[in-house]
């Protein structure tokens, strides 16, 4: 008979197979101590975690993030162009690319150009969709109209 390695979730207490679990070499038996099911059950639990690590960590995390982005600049690239792409699709016959430009080069400095309807939301990249917005207040604000 073969010897199946099992496991008890800390969050919903069910028996399960290792295979249910994530990995995680800073525990003993080398798993998380909840299942996939349990960790995935609640993402916005996941976030507020995230959040506050990151916010007690930050010279960590920018460390960390500076490292991921050297190891992934293709991705990056690819990411960039992609959104150059669609920035370009999404205009209006209104704007010339000059009128644009001179918002991002009239833009303080410590504030960023903000679509007030964002293009992943299907807003425009024109003038009349721009403006300039507290570096602070934009990444709060995020993908949010």
């Amino acid at each position: 008979m073969e010897d199946i390695e099992i496991k008890t979730c800390g969050k919903c207490h069910e028996i399960k197979s290792l295979e249910s679990f994530h990995k995680d070499k800073t525990k003993k038996d080398g798993y998380r101590p909840t299942c996939k099911k349990c960790r995935v059950r609640d993402p916005k639990t996941c976030k507020v975690q995230t959040r506050r690590w990151r916010q007690a960590n930050k010279e960590k995390h920018r460390l960390n993030f500076q490292k991921w982005r050297k190891a992934n600049l293709d991705s990056r690239a690819a990411t960039q162009a992609k959104y150059r792409a669609l920035k370009k699709s999404q205009r209006c016959k209104c704007c010339t690319d000059e009128q644009i430009k001179q918002i991002y080069k009239s833009c303080p400095n410590g504030w960023h150009v903000d679509h007030i309807y964002p293009i992943s939301k299907g807003g425009l990249h024109c003038c009349a969709n721009l403006q300039h917005l507290s570096a602070e207040d934009n990444l709060k604000k995020g993908a949010n109209i």
